[in-house]
């Protein structure tokens, strides 16, 4: 995106029509080398610094971040210049997803060569303002050059990463309920981010309590992250924060159990979320009965277009949970095996290790929590479950759940 300043406002750059010199034979292209190599064109007809977000701005930080969505902020006089003279509608073709000049989502290819590949440009418009919670100019505080092979864009920015995590955060509370794809994306983002060595806490602290003086943001985030803990494993600030917690102090409705002899008060519903690969995966457990350290329920799992209903049976070993979850109907019938214990004796998480049969056909993407791999046989991570007091809410899961046998 692109930052219009006072100065860039009075004294509109001049562009100058340039011809497409990079129509040469070449292999099928990467999405996220094409958006560069278009960030670099469009530094070349800048004369001022413009911001940068989304996952090419986290990829500076995270270089196994892919994207190859162009996510500036600029005045829509300037994109429009930027459109016209860069890609000329007798070469290419543009359509606006949205078909909205406040929020316009640009698809551009070329018209007769798929060679450059396709282009995705979705600008943020400085006219609609900042975002709630967002301000750019805050945000472009301590932005650096984008840098791309040996390249140094001096007029596309980069905010620091503590200040593009902020965004994130933001991002993530905004949008997971709506696109639980990219706001799991957003949190993800949020926790590499966290783990750069320039990320200053302080100046991130600072940033949320600027825009959140009471503390809502910071209650949300806690509501809406619950059941992607996960996800957030992943952040040094997250095992720097059991440095400042009791168990004991427990959430208001948690109840401290004791020794957990008796497991009956786990009988009930336990929600959990995981990635595989690009995807978040869902799963809703009941736990029917534990009689006599036998254990009966069910489960729904959700994995993209994917759905599956499980029977689970299972046994009790001393405060463990040994789970089987075998489909009712698949293709290709595959078991989950379950090890689970309360976490820290309280009765509201569960916490432990799935193992997963590798049951595809194709290689299984890359597993940022995968505890081991098995190759071609099986793969192992860690999981937690919460209780969920009304699983209704979950309206996809709960269908799943009660499908008739």
């Amino acid at each position: 995106m692109l930052r219009a300043t006072r100065d860039t406002l009075l004294h509109p750059p001049h562009f100058e029509t340039q011809r497409d010199e990079r129509l040469h034979p070449m292999k099928k292209p990467i999405g996220i080398a094409t958006a560069k190599g278009e960030l670099a064109r469009i530094n070349e007809n800048l004369e001022s610094p413009h911001l940068l977000i989304g996952g090419l701005a986290v990829q500076q930080y995270q270089p196994t971040r892919i994207s190859k969505d162009i996510d500036l902020i600029c005045d829509f006089e300037r994109l429009q210049k930027l459109l016209s003279t860069l890609y000329p509608n007798k070469e290419w073709k543009i359509e606006d997803e949205r078909d909205d000049e406040y929020r316009p989502s640009y698809r551009i290819t070329h018209k007769h060569t798929q060679e450059l590949g396709e282009i995705i440009f979705g600008p943020k418009i400085s006219e609609r303002g900042s975002y709630k919670y967002l301000n750019w100019d805050i945000l472009a505080e301590g932005a650096r050059p984008f840098r791309y092979g040996k390249k140094v864009l001096e007029r596309i920015l980069v905010p620091a990463p503590h200040a593009l995590a902020y965004s994130k955060f933001i991002s993530f509370i905004a949008r997971i309920d709506e696109n639980r794809l990219k706001g799991a994306q957003d949190l993800r983002d949020f926790a590499d981010l966290t783990n750069s060595h320039e990320f200053l806490s302080e100046r991130f602290h600072g940033l949320i309590n600027s825009a959140d003086k009471d503390r809502k943001l910071i209650d949300e985030f806690r509501l809406k992250s619950d059941l992607y803990q996960e996800v957030l494993s992943g952040s040094h600030l997250h095992d720097l924060a059991s440095l400042f917690s009791n168990p004991e102090w427990g959430s208001p409705r948690s109840q401290l159990v004791g020794k957990l002899t008796d497991l009956h008060h786990l009988e009930g519903f336990w929600m959990s979320a995981w990635v595989y690969g690009k995807e978040t995966c869902e799963d809703l457990l009941q736990i029917l009965e534990i009689k006599n350290q036998v254990i009966i329920g069910r489960r729904a799992a959700k994995t993209g277009k994917f759905q599956y209903w499980y029977q689970v049976t299972g046994v009790c070993r001393g405060e463990r949970l040994h789970l089987i979850a075998q489909p009712r109907s698949s293709n290709r019938p595959f078991a989950v095996s379950i090890v689970l214990q309360a976490k820290d004796k309280f009765g509201e998480e569960l916490e432990g290790i799935a193992i997963r049969p590798a049951a595809n056909e194709l290689p299984d993407p890359p597993m940022p929590v995968a505890l081991f791999d098995e190759g071609a046989n099986f793969w192992a991570s860690r999981v937690t479950y919460r209780r969920v007091e009304d699983p209704t809410k979950y309206v996809e899961l709960w269908k799943i759940l009660n499908q008739s046998t």
